[in-house]
């Protein structure tokens, strides 16, 4: 029914057929995005709910005549020949109507069901909707358009406003129902409902955990930042020859994660490894996360090995962060590892040092760290290393410094300086790797930290991080 056109019986004598001018689509046809015809009018005729199979062939159709209705099935003996075989008669179709169910007002951030009713159309019908755009602004929603099928009568979709921190006051919004993606034709309009603009409050804060437990997020809060420190490995004590530091945490943070008002989220903080003494292997620091390791994580360092065994720092997940600086193992003549730093925010902690070598009895100091520096190592035969420094969880701060120097005393390696200013002798806090011993244990790592904030204009690494 692509090609319509009409022969009328004209004339006299033989009475031959004559081909007249054929209905337009604005004379009588109608037809869908498909160029099927859907409707056809001849004065007080009309032929409507005009089906097709797959290959295009009409199955049924209704047609009303002076105001009565009958409905025609026509069967085919097959898709190649395309010969009606049989017309069968059976109830109109009706006119098809569409209604949508209430539209409610609502939240920046939350989503809602739209639900949609209709007569006359049949199972697996898709349907399309379509946020009238001139009520609203289109960067309000997650998306503008959709489809649903159509199943006894019944259908929905849900829509999903977007959260901002941008005052727009409040907005109307609306939808349209097409039978046809985007140019379809519209079927029903919605009522309007209203989406209520939170963002005249900016909602700042933060939450650190030095233990495992679970962040509930407060209301107005659609989005947060994190940043993760892992656990500082454990050093080993050889009982003679001096054993190996353990390696520092890794740092990782990851911005703008989505969360929902009210609802819980896991968080697991990595304790650092434990030291040992003899020929052992210390303890691993634990991994740091929020959600899971995949959302952002700051891996534990290794722990000690023995004696003349480096230990790896951990690694990180996240938008950024950096890895812990490896433990010192004790290449030759006596003397403790000295422990790794910390990962920084934009590099990797400071390696830790080593006794260098017997006789001499000299010390090698630890590296400096994009977050804390690694400790020193034994300036004597007999002595122990020292600790790496930590990282803070506040930002981007200064980098930290090795400790320790040739000929010297071994130091701790200084944890970077926290962003607000002023820098400390390491603790291990947070991160650091245990210090390397001789005759006794090897020290233990330097426990993580998981530090959670969220308001506008903040973000890690040093965007308005701030304690707040």
């Amino acid at each position: 029914m692509r090609y319509v056109g009409l022969s009328i019986n004209k004339g006299k004598g033989g009475g031959g057929k004559v081909q007249v001018d054929p209905f337009t689509r604005s004379s009588g046809i109608t037809t869908d995005s498909s160029n099927h015809v859907t409707e056809v009018t001849l004065g007080d005729k009309e032929y409507k709910h005009i089906y097709y199979d797959n290959v295009g062939l009409i199955t049924g159709f209704t047609e009303k005549v002076g105001g009565s209705s009958k409905g025609w099935q026509l069967t085919y003996n097959n898709q190649t020949e395309q010969i009606i075989t049989d017309i069968t008669e059976q109830n109109p179709t009706a006119d098809p109507s569409y209604s949508f169910g209430t539209v409610a007002n609502m939240n920046e951030g939350t989503s809602q069901t739209i639900n949609v009713t209709t007569a006359g159309v049949n199972n697996g019908t898709t349907l399309y909707w379509d946020i009238i755009t001139s009520y609203t602004n289109s960067s309000d929603w997650s998306s503008l358009t959709g489809s649903f099928t159509i199943n006894n009568g019944a259908g929905s979709f849900t829509i999903t406003s977007i959260a901002d921190y941008t005052a727009e006051g409040n907005e109307n919004f609306a939808f349209y129902l097409r039978t046809g993606s985007n140019s379809g034709t519209v079927v029903a309009t919605s009522s309007t409902g209203t989406l209520i603009d939170t963002s005249n409050t900016n909602v700042v804060g933060q939450e650190i955990f030095t233990s495992n437990g679970t962040f509930t997020c407060p209301a107005g809060v659609s989005e947060v930042h994190v940043v993760c420190i892992g656990g500082g490995g454990g050093a080993s004590g050889n009982g003679g020859p001096g054993g190996s530091g353990g390696g520092g945490g890794g740092l990782g943070y990851k911005n703008n994660i989505p969360v929902t008002a009210g609802q819980t989220y896991t968080v697991v903080v990595g304790g650092g490894g434990g030291g040992c003494s003899g020929m052992c292997n210390a303890g691993a620091g634990g991994d740091s996360y929020f959600i899971s390791t995949g959302t952002v994580k700051g891996g534990g360092g290794s722990g000690g090995v023995g004696y003349n065994n480096p230990t790896s720092g951990g690694s990180y997940t996240g938008d950024g962060g950096g890895n812990g600086g490896s433990g010192g193992g004790r290449p030759s003549g006596g003397g403790g590892g000295g422990g790794g730093g910390a990962g920084g925010y934009s590099g990797n902690g400071g390696n830790g040092a080593y006794h260098s070598s017997y006789p001499g009895y000299s010390v090698k100091g630890g590296d400096s760290g994009n977050g804390g520096g690694g400790g020193g190592g034994s300036s004597n035969w007999g002595g122990d290393g020292n600790e790496g420094g930590g990282t803070w969880p506040y930002g981007q701060g200064s980098n930290g410094s090795g400790g320790g120097s040739n000929g010297g005393s071994p130091g701790n390696g200084y944890q970077g300086s926290n962003p607000s200013g002023g820098s400390a002798n390491a603790t291990k806090s947070y991160g650091g790797g245990g210090r390397g011993g001789v005759w006794g244990a090897g020290s233990g790592g330097g426990a993580g930290v998981v530090r959670i904030i969220w308001g506008m204009g903040r973000s890690f690494p040093s965007t308005n991080t701030g304690d707040q």
